[in-house]
């Protein structure tokens, strides 16, 4: 498994255990109480860089009777039972800037059939910027992250993973996240340091910053499902950055 695609798997986690994970279970799933209960989809389209023209693909739909069917451009999407998304698709043809249409047909919980579509259009191609040396790291001045812009994306995700040593024989460790509508983040010395005062030199090991171009909703909120379903569905494009 190479680093880019343990990024991915982590990011994509940490995102879904946001939603709800109740996925249908086999021919008579969970059916709550009648009408009541509607049915829930969440889901994704990740390209884990922005040359490629594929993309893994998961889309989990929770409170509904039996086994749904789910299509992604007319493409029928495997259902997976036991696994983390209900429905997975590796290598699933698709290039930054082309449209997708997610289709959903399942039986409702009060017994009726439904419908949920949802259209996107993946992220466009763009490239990082900064930093590209340990020199751009700094424990008096902010570290600057920027990327060019990606033509139909809503909003970006900046993932920061810094592993570094200071002092000659101390080490620590930075992760954060941040959701931004800019290509430039300025990040605070003491936010890349959290133990910025036990710190007077460091050497840099490895900072690994991740930035995905997002259509959609913002993370954890509903909105792009239409029919007779509630949830998300968004298009990613990730390009990761590294320095040694």
């Amino acid at each position: 498994m190479n680093f880019k695609h343990f990024n991915y798997i982590v990011a994509c986690s940490v995102a879904m255990g946001l939603c709800f994970l109740v996925g249908c279970e086999g021919d008579e799933g969970p059916a709550g109480s009648e009408g009541d209960v509607p049915v829930v989809i969440e889901g994704m389209v990740d390209i884990l860089d922005s040359q490629d023209s594929t993309a893994y693909v998961t889309v989990t739909v929770a409170n509904c009777l039996e086994v749904p069917s789910v299509l992604l451009n007319e493409i029928h999407l495997l259902y997976e039972p036991g696994t983390w998304a209900d429905f997975t698709y590796d290598g699933f043809p698709i290039s930054p800037g082309e449209a997708a249409q997610l289709f959903v047909t399942f039986t409702q919980s009060n017994g009726e059939n439904g419908v949920a579509v949802a259209n996107i259009v993946m992220p466009g191609s763009f490239e990082v910027l900064s930093p590209d040396s340990t020199n751009d790291v700094s424990l008096t001045d902010s570290t600057e992250f920027s990327w060019t812009a990606s033509n139909h994306a809503d909003y970006y995700i900046l993932e920061v993973n810094f592993d570094y040593g200071y002092n000659s024989s101390g080490s620590g460790r930075t992760e954060f996240e941040i959701a931004t509508t800019d290509t430039i983040v300025r990040v605070a010395p003491s936010t890349m340091f959290p133990n910025l005062g036990e710190i007077y030199s460091f050497g840099v090991y490895l900072l690994a910053f991740p930035v995905q171009a997002v259509y959609g909703p913002m993370q954890g909120e509903l909105g792009n499902i239409e029919g007779d379903a509630i949830g998300a569905f968004h298009g990613k494009v990730m390009e990761l950055e590294y320095i040694l």
